[in-house]
C-alpha cells in the first residue's frame, strides 16, 4: 500500500493526508484580503475596541468595499475566530486517518500535535490575535455567544467523527465525553495559562500538559451500563460500571430507589 506521496506504507501505519496544492493567482489575492481584513479588524479592536469597532470601519481600513467582508466572514466576531476553521478541518482529517491497530490516546496524541501544524503565527491561538480573541471571550458577550456556538458544533462533529473511527470499541455516548474532556482540557488549559501571563512557548506546554491529564482517563473509557429493563419487565440493575456508579433497582414506581450494598 502506498501513501499519497507513493511511499510504501506500512500496515497500522496511520493515513498521511495528501499534500495541499499551491494557491494559485485568485487564491493568493484572496489571501491577501483576507489577510487586510483581519490585520484592519485586528488593529481597530485594539485602538478603539471591538464594540467600538463597526465592519464598515474594518474595510475602510483594508482598502476594500464594504460588501466584501461578507465574502469572507459572516459577522463581526467571524474575524477573531478565522483559524478555527482550519484547524477543525485538520483535526477531522487525524481522527478519519486512524491507523489499524492504533489506540485511541494515540490517536488523540496525533491531534494535538495537527494543532501545532496548522497553527498560524499571525492569527493562531498564541498569535497576539489570538491572545485578543481570548481576552474578549472574557469580556464581550457577542464573542462569548460565538464562542460558545462554535465550541459545541465542533464538539458534536469531533464525537461524530471518533466514533466513526473506534465503532466496535466506542458507543456514541463514550466518544461524546472522550470529546467533551479532551476539548475542555485544551480550553481550560489554554486559558488558565493566558490568564497568568504566559508566553506562547509555556501556553503550548500547558495545553500539551492539560492533554496528558485528560488522557489518564481516556485511556480506560467506561463501558455502557446494563439495560435498566429486562423484555419482561422486570426491574434491571443500571450503573453497574465504574467508581462513580451504583446498582440501583429501577421499579415503575420507583425511580429515585436507594442504591443497594
Amino acid at each position: 500500500m502506498l501513501d499519497s506521496g507513493g511511499v510504501p506504507q506500512r500496515p497500522g501505519q496511520p493515513t498521511q493526508p495528501a499534500c495541499p496544492k499551491p494557491p494559485g493567482h485568485r487564491e493568493r489575492k484572496k489571501q491577501r484580503t483576507r489577510r487586510a481584513l483581519i490585520d484592519a479588524a485586528t488593529r481597530l479592536f485594539a485602538e478603539r475596541g471591538y464594540d467600538g469597532t463597526t465592519i464598515a470601519d474594518i474595510t475602510e481600513a483594508a482598502g476594500v468595499a464594504p460588501r466584501t467582508f461578507f465574502s469572507y466572514f459572516e459577522c463581526k466576531e467571524d474575524v477573531l475566530f478565522t483559524d478555527s476553521i482550519a484547524r477543525l478541518e485538520r483535526v477531522l482529517d487525524v481522527l478519519a486517518s486512524r491507523g489499524a491497530g492504533e489506540g485511541i490516546s494515540e490517536l488523540l496524541v496525533r491531534v494535538v500535535s495537527s494543532f501545532e501544524e496548522v497553527q498560524d503565527l499571525e492569527v493562531g491561538f498564541l498569535s497576539p490575535t489570538g491572545q485578543m480573541r481570548m481576552q474578549l471571550v472574557f469580556t464581550t458577550p457577542a464573542v462569548q455567544a460565538r464562542a460558545a456556538h462554535w465550541i459545541f458544533d465542533t464538539e458534536e462533529r469531533l464525537a461524530s467523527a471518533l466514533y466513526q473511527a473506534y465503532p466496535d470499541e466506542l458507543d456514541e455516548i463514550a466518544a461524546a465525553a472522550i470529546v467533551g474532556a479532551y476539548t475542555g482540557a485544551i480550553m481550560q488549559g489554554i486559558i488558565a495559562s493566558i490568564k497568568r501571563g504566559h508566553g506562547p512557548s509555556r501556553v503550548l506546554a500547558e495545553l500539551r500538559r492539560s492533554c496528558e491529564i485528560a488522557l489518564r482517563g481516556v485511556a480506560n473509557p467506561v463501558p455502557p451500563p446494563a439495560t435498566p429493563q429486562t423484555p419482561g419487565g422486570t426491574p434491571g440493575k443500571v450503573g453497574t460500571h465504574g467508581p462513580l456508579s451504583r446498582q440501583t433497582q429501577v421499579g415503575p414506581e420507583n425511580d429515585s430507589a436507594e442504591p443497594t450494598a
